[in-house]
């Protein structure tokens, strides 16, 4: 029983420290940079945002692109540059889930938009989702899903 007992704590020990050595090994990707580009949408939009939603678009599903990058990132401090095509802005960037890096940008009218990017594949491939949720009380509102890669250094990416 006292064996038992003893492999019961090793084995629970090993699962323990394995666990840890994991997530220090998670925390190593901490990119400073991510040139990212999208090219998948989903969207869906009105500019009405009242009752009988005028001139509404339901879900669109297609190929489009756009780009975006993130300067500065600091996960210390919980902050970045992002970096678009209506200027740059001062964002939250916090470690999300399974070793991604989430970035959220609140826009001065209080609309949200947040970016997931998932650590380096083992071919080097980083993955990256954008969401926007906007809402203006004079156009209506915008929901926006996109689905592209990006790069942690600025140029091209060697071939």
């Amino acid at each position: 029983m006292i064996s038992q007992k003893k492999h019961l704590i090793g084995a629970l020990a090993a699962t323990v420290m394995g666990s840890s050595a994991m997530s220090v090994g998670a925390a190593e990707w901490s990119p400073t940079y991510l040139g990212c580009v999208f090219t998948e949408s989903a969207f869906s939009a009105t500019d009405d945002i009242y009752p009988d939603h005028r001139n509404e678009e339901r879900l669109k599903v297609g190929s489009t692109k756009f780009e975006m990058a993130f300067a500065a990132i600091d996960l210390s401090v919980q902050r970045a540059q992002l970096i678009g095509n209506q200027g740059s802005a001062q964002i939250t960037a916090r470690r999300g889930g399974f070793q991604s890096v989430v970035f959220m940008e609140w826009t001065p009218l209080g609309s949200v938009n947040l970016t997931t990017v998932l650590p380096p594949t083992k071919d080097g491939t980083i993955r990256a989702i954008a969401s926007r949720h906007i809402v203006e009380p004079l156009s209506g509102y915008m929901a926006s899903q996109f689905l592209g890669t990006c790069k942690d250094r600025i140029g091209e990416l060697p071939g």
